[in-house]
Protein backbone atom coordinates (compact mmCIF):
# COMPACT_ATOMS: atom_id res chain seq x y z
CA UNK A 1 0.00 0.00 0.00
CA UNK A 2 1.53 3.26 -1.06
CA UNK A 3 1.56 6.02 1.58
CA UNK A 4 -0.60 8.21 -0.68
CA UNK A 5 -3.26 5.50 -0.82
CA UNK A 6 -3.27 5.11 2.93
CA UNK A 7 -3.49 8.85 3.55
CA UNK A 8 -6.57 9.01 1.31
CA UNK A 9 -8.20 6.50 3.66
CA UNK A 10 -7.39 8.21 6.97
CA UNK A 11 -10.35 7.88 9.27
CA UNK A 12 -11.76 4.98 7.25
CA UNK A 13 -9.35 2.18 8.10
CA UNK A 14 -9.90 0.48 11.47
CA UNK A 15 -6.98 0.09 13.91
CA UNK A 16 -4.40 -2.30 12.51
CA UNK A 17 -1.15 -2.44 10.59
CA UNK A 18 0.26 -2.77 7.09
CA UNK A 19 1.88 -6.12 6.33
CA UNK A 20 4.11 -7.34 3.53
CA UNK A 21 4.13 -10.63 1.72
CA UNK A 22 7.05 -13.03 1.49
CA UNK A 23 6.94 -12.60 -2.28
CA UNK A 24 7.89 -9.69 -4.48
CA UNK A 25 10.44 -6.94 -4.01
CA UNK A 26 9.37 -6.02 -0.47
CA UNK A 27 9.19 -2.26 -1.01
CA UNK A 28 5.38 -2.19 -0.90
CA UNK A 29 3.04 -3.05 1.91
CA UNK A 30 0.10 -4.52 0.03
CA UNK A 31 -2.26 -5.47 2.84
CA UNK A 32 -3.91 -3.67 5.74
CA UNK A 33 -4.60 -6.14 8.54
CA UNK A 34 -7.07 -4.81 11.08
CA UNK A 35 -6.67 -5.66 14.76
CA UNK A 36 -10.14 -7.16 14.95
CA UNK A 37 -13.26 -7.85 12.96
CA UNK A 38 -14.30 -5.10 10.58
CA UNK A 39 -17.56 -3.20 10.92
CA UNK A 40 -20.28 -4.68 8.69
CA UNK A 41 -20.34 -1.72 6.28
CA UNK A 42 -16.55 -1.24 5.99
CA UNK A 43 -16.25 -3.33 2.81
CA UNK A 44 -18.89 -1.16 1.10
CA UNK A 45 -17.19 2.08 2.15
CA UNK A 46 -13.77 0.80 1.03
CA UNK A 47 -15.19 -0.35 -2.31
CA UNK A 48 -16.68 3.12 -2.83
CA UNK A 49 -13.22 4.66 -2.22
CA UNK A 50 -11.49 2.38 -4.76
CA UNK A 51 -11.50 4.99 -7.54
CA UNK A 52 -9.63 7.42 -5.27
CA UNK A 53 -7.37 5.01 -3.36
CA UNK A 54 -6.71 2.35 -6.00
CA UNK A 55 -7.18 -0.31 -3.33
CA UNK A 56 -9.62 -3.19 -3.28
CA UNK A 57 -11.20 -4.36 -0.03
CA UNK A 58 -10.81 -8.03 0.89
CA UNK A 59 -12.44 -10.03 3.63
CA UNK A 60 -10.07 -12.77 4.75
CA UNK A 61 -10.35 -15.53 7.30
CA UNK A 62 -7.57 -17.26 9.22
CA UNK A 63 -5.73 -20.23 7.71
CA UNK A 64 -6.05 -21.94 11.07
CA UNK A 65 -8.62 -20.47 13.49
CA UNK A 66 -6.88 -22.25 16.40
CA UNK A 67 -3.53 -20.60 15.70
CA UNK A 68 -2.80 -17.70 18.09
CA UNK A 69 -1.07 -15.78 15.29
CA UNK A 70 -3.67 -14.69 12.74
CA UNK A 71 -2.49 -15.52 9.24
CA UNK A 72 -4.95 -14.88 6.41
Amino acid sequence: MHPESRSSLDGLLPPGQMVTSDEGDGDRQPLWLSDGPAEPDLWTRMHTEHARSGLWPLLLDALDPNDGEFRP
